[in-house]
């Protein structure tokens, strides 16, 4: 599947930075040592965010090469847990 860039792909990157893992240490972003899932080629994260929903004592990870792809899921899930 091929999805064209979305304009505000960027923008919604800077906005949302928090959701970005930007040290090795696990305890940055969960602050826990729960177990951490990861998903590689979450695609548009369907299965990541309803395994997070669904399971709140794990951490879970979701990996997408395309950053359009990548924030379509992130934007889901923020939608989701506010």
């Amino acid at each position: 599947m091929r999805l064209r860039n979305k304009k505000w792909t960027d923008k919604f990157i800077n906005d949302n930075d928090f959701m970005l893992i930007k040290d090795n240490n696990k305890n940055v972003k969960f602050k826990n040592n729960n177990p951490i899932y990861l998903e590689i080629g979450c695609g548009k994260g369907k299965f990541v965010i309803e395994n997070a929903i669904n399971n709140l004592q794990n951490n879970y990870i979701g990996v997408e090469k395309s950053k359009t792809v990548t924030w379509i899921d992130n934007k889901k899930a923020i939608k989701k847990y506010n």
